[in-house]
């Protein structure tokens, strides 16, 4: 049992500093040593110059994204083969511009978490009671590192779902007591809130976006929804809040909205899951009492990786979903959360060297690249539709996404594009993949731009919505989205 007191005072410890490399003024945290294969990865980084965003990112990166199932049957995705031996060019290539949907885990994460699960398997009681804790801390603070918070107010969970679940769980609901959330808030996250409410005799309330969106009508629209809930009795006992809307793709105001429920004292959830990856985090100074982001979206980090962070003085009250042996320990939050039974912590011990390869790409360099070419994409796609974007360039759409309306059909092909499976009809005619909805009764189309898209593929988007609605060659969209391809061959 002492295995979890050691959890809770390896977060503790701090880093040891550059100057203090005899380390005279500790203790400080001492990681455990690399294993061979995560060793191989750290050379692999310190010899070689990441690629050019676009294809070759793609080639030596994200290797097994071809849209074809099944997939390639054992591939060796060592960093031995991955400068200048990619794998076997795949019968199909598909155009995946649906990265906030599962996210696409990189090469380097994919292969030591593969080398991970081996691990286990070959002594799974020395890898359980030895082996697995001091490398679940280290993953733990490279990712609080990441997201500028402190590794004690960090634990680690498969998925947003997760984290969230366990604060829905853990707060304490009375009847007539309410949870607030946006309408545009992803609809399982609502749902949850919703199971929440249900099992107290609570009440879930969701407040309506203004649209067209700006931050301050996003701020108007929750001061006059609580101005409104004031006299109505019963009290907010949580606010749920996405950092990025989905599938809207609107960034919120998050730091505004905090300081805003936090001055009528309402605790502050954020479900962070597109924002790691996208966004510059700095969850200490956020102030928001929850926040949770998952690692397999943006961070192209293994599936089963997210963070939850707790700010401290909310830590007391909260238990994950799974009680179990770090139960006793209620005055750490991470050894409470450590342990969640006997699973395959695989990806969560390659959470670290997923941190690792962004170290290496640069992470304010890529995501700024990644912004960079959906705004392009955004402008091309409405000049050449002829619509409009969501929400217009600002603020509210800092990140790797753009959603942007799809034009009618063209005139006798179909009464409405409601009509069209156009996801179905990109990936099976033209290998797009893509996703498409309705909200506020138009459709919409959310383009994702990472590390391995570029240009090309927002310009092949383009012309292939226009021929699968039916738009003959003469339509100016085609001389619009030739002209940018001319104009801008250079890759982002």
């Amino acid at each position: 049992m002492s295995a979890y007191i050691d959890v809770a005072n390896w977060l503790k410890l701090p880093d040891k500093p550059p100057d203090d490399q005899e380390g005279n003024g500790g203790p400080y945290y001492s990681p455990p040593e690399n294993q061979p294969f995560e060793e191989m990865w750290e050379k692999f980084f310190a010899i070689h110059k990441p690629p050019a965003f676009g294809s070759q990112m793609r080639q030596q990166f994200f290797p097994l994204l071809t849209g074809n199932l099944p997939a390639s049957t054992n591939p060796d995705l060592s960093p031995a083969t991955t400068p200048n031996r990619p794998l076997p060019s795949p019968s199909r290539r598909v155009t995946f511009l649906a990265h906030g949907s599962y996210g696409a885990t990189a090469r380097p994460s994919l292969d030591v978490a593969r080398q991970w699960s081996l691990t286990m398997e070959a002594s799974p009681v020395r890898f359980f009671y030895e082996t697995l804790f001091p490398y679940l801390v280290r993953s733990q603070r490279s990712v609080a590192k990441l997201v500028g918070a402190s590794p004690e107010d960090c634990v680690l969970v498969t998925n947003v779902e997760v984290g969230m679940g366990a604060v829905f769980s853990s707060i304490l609901l009375h009847p007539g007591d309410k949870i607030v959330a946006f309408d545009v808030t992803y609809q399982a996250v609502l749902f949850a809130a919703q199971r929440s409410c249900e099992r107290a005799g609570a009440e879930l309330l969701t407040m309506r976006m203004t649209f067209p969106v700006t931050k301050e009508s996003v701020l108007t629209d929750v001061r006059k929804f609580l101005d409104g809930q004031a006299s109505q009795g019963g009290k907010i006992r949580l606010a749920v809040l996405q950092h990025i809307t989905s599938p809207t793709a609107i960034v919120l105001p998050v730091k505004d909205l905090v300081r805003v429920f936090h001055e009528r004292d309402i605790p502050v959830m954020i479900d962070g899951a597109h924002a790691i990856g996208q966004l510059p985090l700095a969850l200490a100074d956020l102030n928001a009492d929850y926040y949770v982001s998952n690692g397999h979206k943006w961070l192209c980090s293994p599936r089963g990786t997210a963070i939850l962070h707790v700010r401290r003085d909310q830590q007391s009250g909260l238990n994950p979903l799974v009680a179990t042996w770090g139960h006793p320990y209620s005055a750490s939050l991470a050894a409470r959360f450590i342990w969640q039974g006997t699973a395959d912590y695989s990806a969560q011990l390659a959470f670290y060297t997923t941190v690792r390869f962004w170290e290496w790409l640069g992470y304010e360099r890529t995501i700024k690249r990644n912004a960079e070419l959906a705004r392009w994409c955004g402008r091309v796609l409405v000049d050449a539709w002829e619509t409009n974007l969501l929400v217009e360039e600002g603020e509210m759409t800092k990140c790797s996404m753009r959603t942007i309306r799809i034009p009618p059909p063209y005139k006798g092909v179909a009464d409405g594009s409601k009509e069209i499976p156009l996801g179905d009809i990109l990936f099976a005619r033209y290998g797009i993949e893509v996703p498409f909805f309705t909200f506020r009764d138009a459709r919409w189309v959310r383009v994702s731009t990472h590390m391995y898209n570029e240009k090309e593929d927002c310009l092949l988007l383009g012309r292939c919505v226009l021929d699968a609605l039916g738009f003959p060659s003469s339509h100016r969209g085609y001389t619009v989205l030739e002209t940018a391809r001319r104009e801008n061959n250079s890759r982002l």
